[in-house]
C-alpha cells in the first residue's frame, strides 16, 4: 500500500472513531431531562423539564409499579430547551408510599425518579378487614364467624362491628361489638349465630373506624 492510500485509510479511520465516540456519548452520556412531582388534589402532578440547551426529541415518560410493569403517562415528539410539560395522574397509590417515574429520549440518558406519595393514599387502603366462616351450616346450630382487622398506619382506634342479618333466617337480636386495634397491628373478634330457617342468605358486618366505614359479606347455605 503506497503512502497516499495509507494516509487516506488513516484519515477515514479517525473519522469513524470520532463518529463512533460521538454516538456512544449521545446514547450514554447526554443529559438534560429532569423529573419532579407533587400532590395535586387526589392525584400526583408530574413535571418533565428540558434543562439542556438543545431540543429533546421522542420523549417518553412512564410509571413503574412494584411488579416492574410500565405504564406510559406522557409522550412528546419534542421538548424545547428550558421548556417543561406537566401531567396529572389521578387516584395514584402505592403500598409503600413511593412510585418510580422513568423518562427516556433518543440520545439521552434514561432518568429514574422516585417520588413519595404518602398521604395521597385512600384511607380505606390503610385498614384491612377479613371475614372467615363456613359456607354451610344447619338450622338451630351455633355457627361462628371470625373478623380480623389490621391497621397499617392509623393511630390506635376503637372499631365498632355491627352484624347485619336477614330476620327471615335469624330471629335473635345481634348486638354490635367494639374492639381496640393498635397501629400496625391486628384485632380479632368472633360472632356466633344460630339460624332458625333453611335457605341461602348473606352474613354481613358493618365496620366503623372513626369516619371510615367498611362492609364485609359472606353468602352461606343453611341446611335443615
Amino acid at each position: 500500500m503506497d503512502e497516499r492510500k495509507l494516509r487516506v485509510v488513516k484519515f477515514f479511520a479517525i473519522i469513524y472513531i470520532l463518529f463512533g465516540l460521538s454516538i456512544i456519548y449521545l446514547l450514554h452520556f447526554n443529559t438534560g431531562i429532569e423529573i419532579s412531582g407533587k400532590p395535586s388534589g387526589k392525584g400526583l402532578e408530574i413535571t418533565v423539564k428540558n434543562s439542556s440547551l438543545h431540543l429533546i426529541r421522542d420523549l417518553n415518560v412512564s410509571i413503574i409499579d412494584q411488579s416492574n410493569s410500565e405504564s406510559s403517562i406522557l409522550s412528546l415528539a419534542e421538548l424545547s430547551p428550558a421548556a417543561e410539560k406537566k401531567v396529572v395522574i389521578p387516584g395514584i397509590h402505592s403500598a409503600n408510599g413511593i412510585i418510580t417515574i422513568k423518562a427516556n429520549a433518543m440520545y439521552h440518558l434514561e432518568v429514574l425518579k422516585q417520588i413519595k406519595i404518602e398521604g395521597a393514599q385512600d384511607q380505606n387502603e390503610e385498614v384491612s378487614a377479613v371475614l372467615e366462616g363456613p359456607n354451610k351450616t344447619f338450622v338451630n346450630t351455633q355457627t361462628r364467624f371470625k373478623i380480623t382487622i389490621c391497621a397499617a398506619k392509623l393511630e390506635n382506634q376503637s372499631v365498632k362491628i355491627t352484624p347485619d342479618l336477614e330476620s327471615a333466617f335469624f330471629t335473635a337480636a345481634q348486638e354490635p361489638k367494639t374492639i381496640e386495634v393498635k397501629a400496625g397491628q391486628c384485632g380479632v373478634e368472633e360472632f356466633a349465630f344460630s339460624p332458625s330457617n333453611k335457605g341461602k342468605t348473606t352474613i354481613a358486618f358493618n365496620i366503623q373506624i372513626g369516619s371510615l366505614n367498611k362492609r364485609l359479606e359472606k353468602e352461606i347455605e343453611i341446611i335443615d
